[in-house]
């Protein structure tokens, strides 16, 4: 068996692939075909064909779909709090591959400060539907203009140390509104300083 691989997927192929096998009369095998997905391959399905070969000539060939999902949703939980009283930052995490994750959680503030975690930055057991939420210090009270800020939010799997999600400008987002008074319409944004996004 040869598989034909996506565009590029050949040099993370790192093992022996399997290659040959005795297939007895009338039976069947099943035989686990090892395929390494290169990072930072985008979420979908790819397409994988293996060629059967006798001989050194392909008497039958066979296309599999392989789906490739993202490790875990990872997003801020809205505030409710303007900056200056904004104590906690939540990240919520939600399992979304078939394969159990581990990790840690690293935020860094708009000012490059780390986040330190309210009570740990790791997680483990998340499996394909789970959400768990973390707690991180904010330490940040400087008021920007119409409130936006950004955060620098990464998650690094435990058993590999790789990263599996970055994000360098993830939103804080609000769910508040500011009340606006004695704003004229003329263009200017001047007066809606204090908008929430």
């Amino acid at each position: 068996i040869e598989a034909r691989l996506p565009e590029g997927w050949d040099a993370a192929q790192t093992g022996p692939t399997p290659g040959e096998w005795t297939l007895p009369a009338h039976g069947s095998l099943d035989v686990p075909y090892p395929v390494l997905v290169p990072e930072g391959t985008i979420k979908g399905r790819y397409d994988i064909g293996f060629d059967i070969m006798h001989e050194g000539a392909v008497f039958d060939t066979k296309d599999v779909q392989l789906t490739v999902e993202d490790g875990l949703q990872v997003r801020l939980v809205p505030v409710k709090k303007t900056i200056q009283e904004l104590d906690v930052l939540t990240v919520q995490l939600t399992g979304t591959s078939s394969a159990v994750k581990s990790g840690k959680v690293t935020v860094k503030g708009p000012d490059g400060a780390l986040l330190a975690p309210v009570t740990t930055d790791a997680f483990s057991g998340l499996k394909k539907g789970d959400v768990i939420g973390m707690d991180f210090h904010w330490t940040y009270h400087t008021q920007a203009a119409f409130n936006e800020y950004s955060v620098d939010l990464q998650v690094d799997e435990a058993a590999s140390s790789k990263m599996i999600f970055h994000d360098s400008l993830m939103p804080v987002e609000f769910n508040l509104v500011q009340q606006a008074s004695a704003v004229t319409v003329d263009g200017s944004l001047g007066e809606w300083q204090d908008a929430f996004p």
